[in-house]
């Protein structure tokens, strides 16, 4: 445990470095950095035994779709969006047979390509808006998880997804919550606007964000079920690898990009 808190730590004072004082160009090669990383542990999900420049080539996709998506932001953020709805209801019909289609390299890679692009999409387009706005989904996501892990290995009892993820618990789900909401909350009083309806909308706003990063969390562990895999990779000690540290976070950021794109500047103009 002590290694988790210590790789935790690190990993919270590097994002708040990276977001609140690096240029735009390093905050682009940084999250791209670690996506690169995480499309790596995706593509040996499904093809662990394939040569290494088949893995160079899926790395390519990556990034010429992410470049070529620049120009069309919004359309593959929108693609995402879709693609984790049916995402999320695969988490809840996680018993049906044909999910084991999911592990198909020919279904599973294109889809990775598509939600890894419009994640680092999405982080670029908040952090373009507002850098704060960009943090509060890292903070957000990484609390409530911090909540869920702690809280549930104290008092963790009831199964949440015995198929899908034996260590998750309802104890956990509900510290996943508290912690993660009073957190959010808390780094929202530092946001430009003050008022009874932002702060309203910001609260609903974070349960939704901590709700979409479960499923997030669920459907890779689905992922990994149906692949017959633990962890995937061992690169962040006590973590695992770079893809299950942001599985919730690759989740959460299309939705939230789409949301502050749409209605950004108008909630930011409230009076």
């Amino acid at each position: 445990m002590l290694i988790r808190i210590i790789t935790g730590l690190l990993l919270g004072l590097l994002a708040i470095g990276i977001v609140f004082f690096a240029p735009l160009w390093l905050f682009v090669f940084f999250s791209g950095f670690m996506l690169t990383l995480a499309s790596v542990e995706w593509f040996d999900l499904f093809m662990s035994k394939a040569p290494w420049y088949q893995r160079l080539l899926f790395v390519l996709g990556f990034w010429l779709i992410t470049w070529s998506g620049h120009y069309i932001s919004s359309v593959v953020i929108i693609l995402a969006c879709l693609i984790w709805l049916l995402a999320i209801a695969s988490v809840l019909k996680s018993h049906h047979p044909k999910l084991h289609e999911l592990k198909r390299p020919a279904i599973a890679l294109p889809l990775g390509l598509i939600l890894l692009s419009a994640a680092w999409l999405g982080a670029i387009s908040l952090f373009q808006f507002d850098r704060l706005v960009m943090f509060y989904a890292v903070w957000v996501i990484g609390m409530a998880d911090s909540g869920a892990y702690f809280i549930g290995t104290r008092w963790g009892r009831t199964r949440l997804a015995p198929v899908i993820s034996p260590k998750k618990s309802v104890e956990g789900l509900i510290g996943q919550f508290g912690v993660g909401t009073l957190m959010g909350m808390a780094l929202s009083v530092f946001m430009s606007v003050h008022n009874t309806g932002f702060y309203g909308f910001w609260f609903l706003l974070t349960l939704v964000m901590i709700s979409i990063g479960i499923f997030g969390d669920l459907f890779e562990s689905l992922l990994k079920r149906l692949t017959n895999i633990k962890d995937s990779g061992h690169l962040l000690p006590g973590h695992g690898g770079m893809l299950d540290r942001l599985d919730s976070l690759m989740a959460v950021l299309p939705f939230y990009a789409l949301g502050i794109i749409c209605f950004g500047h108008s909630l930011f103009n409230l009076s």
